[in-house]
């Protein structure tokens, strides 16, 4: 087992596992493993969310670093980044949370691509083992499937839908024992193992509807997360781009691989749409908070100033009625005190 299974894929796997134990529906238990994902990288959501709101808050100080010295490329940069330091941001804090949970979403894709392995535990000998026996009992042609991406999905497709014939037929219970729980379907008559076919794959099917639903779903989340937001023209530009490409990604996934992973997909807009909506409105009273108390310090700050400035000119005023006092006081000593001129006797 490399890395990558032993940390990401098998825990998730195991989780997938403990859900679809719970529920015993496999379309219940991947809506319920996209929420519980969610609740587990929450911390990573909000402070992604937390940091992209610090940076549009910052958008008109930043315009205006861009009208003094939008010239100037290197003043500006350099005065960018005094301002992320003195607010206490990071450029890039949201993009880097907002990526972490990225593995999560591979990670389930391994787990939707091969059940038999990560899910239900099949070691590598047990699943030849297993398509010896379908291949034997008739219900798998030979090599039909060994170059089919999605191989364990088909091939548990077919166990879960024979599975009464295989056990009463076959001696090789112990694999058939592991897959004894094994149900693709969301309800009686409706698997998320198979993958919708287009016109010339077949024809079309009503299954067409997951990957169209997880292609709307995605739209419509990257365009409620931009309403909420209220980004920047430059930000609204980047977003019409990602509005577009996520969706269109989705859409093409969707009619490659089997309808459980555009459930997924669909599962986890619509909870992104629900976590965006609450974390804005909890981050918007905090930092609407933060900025009434910053408005109050400063207001304070300039009452505090303009009353030391009123006293100070105050003193002055005292300090000039005191000089003006004792200059009258000196003069009239003067006058007092001076001379008095000689009286002039006639004939002088």
């Amino acid at each position: 087992m490399n890395l990558w299974d032993m940390l990401v894929v098998t825990p998730l796997s195991n989780l997938l596992l403990l859900l679809y134990g719970l529920v015993h529906n496999y379309g219940v238990a991947i809506v319920l493993f996209s929420l519980t994902a969610k609740i587990l990288l929450l911390y990573f959501s909000a402070r992604g969310k937390q940091g992209m709101m610090r940076q549009q808050r910052l958008a008109p100080k930043q315009k205006e670093l861009e009208r003094i010295h939008g010239k100037d490329k290197a003043k500006y940069n350099e005065a960018l980044m005094q301002l992320y330091q003195t607010e206490g941001v990071s450029p890039m804090s949201g993009c880097l949370w907002t990526m972490l949970p990225m593995p999560i979403f591979f990670a389930m894709f391994y787990v939707v691509r091969a059940p038999l392995t990560k899910m239900m535990k099949l070691t590598a000998e047990e699943f030849e083992n297993l398509k010896t026996l379908l291949t034997n009992s008739g219900f798998l042609a030979q090599g039909a499937l060994d170059r089919d991406f999605y191989v364990e999905m088909k091939i548990g497709e077919i166990v879960q839908t024979n599975f009464d014939a295989l056990r009463s037929g076959f001696a090789e219970l112990g694999i058939l024992d592991k897959l004894s729980s094994l149900n693709f379907d969301l309800f009686p008559g409706f698997s998320l193992a198979p993958i919708p076919n287009l016109p010339w794959d077949g024809g079309w099917n009503w299954l067409i509807l997951l990957p169209v639903l997880s292609c709307l779903t995605a739209y419509l989340s990257s365009f409620v997360s931009q309403k909420i937001n209220g980004t920047g023209a430059q930000t609204q530009g980047n977003m019409k781009v990602m509005m577009m490409l996520m969706p269109l990604f989705s859409l093409w996934i969707g009619f490659r691989a089997p309808v459980a992973l555009s459930v997924y997909w669909i599962a986890n807009n619509l909870f992104t749409m629900a976590q965006d909506y609450l974390l804005t409105g909890h981050y918007t009273k905090k930092f609407d908070a933060e900025d009434a108390r910053k408005a109050e310090l400063a207001e304070r700050r300039r009452a505090a100033e303009e009353q030391l400035r009123e006293e100070e000119r105050l003193r002055r005023l005292e300090q000039g009625d005191e000089a003006i006092k004792h200059t009258s006081k000196k003069k009239q000593y003067r006058l007092k005190h001076a001379p008095k001129p000689k009286e002039q006797t006639p004939g002088e």
